[in-house]
């Protein structure tokens, strides 16, 4: 919970110094040109992370698994799939 309240206080005063930079023209546009690339990332983000979900579940409804030989004998293998499995 502290390191979420600190993100967002981090967050919150990067904020107000790029409002405070949009003083000088120069700046100003650049300050423009940063708040639309955020916004523009918010749907490819989206998008991505929704396709990365269905090619995992597809991977996991087929059955993908690591072969044995690749990682040994782990205890913690069913986690490695899981992981390797949503994580593509």
């Amino acid at each position: 919970m502290f390191t979420i309240l600190q993100a967002i206080i981090i967050v919150a005063s990067f904020l107000k110094i790029m409002n405070f930079l949009k003083v000088d023209a120069g700046f100003g546009l650049m300050v423009d040109s940063i708040g639309q690339c955020l916004a523009d990332c918010v749907p490819f983000s989206t998008f991505l992370s929704a396709w990365m979900a269905l090619f995992g579940i597809l991977y996991r409804v087929l059955g993908m698994t690591i072969p044995e030989g690749d990682y040994g004998t782990s205890t913690d293998k069913n986690l490695m799939n899981s992981f390797a499995v949503f994580a593509l």
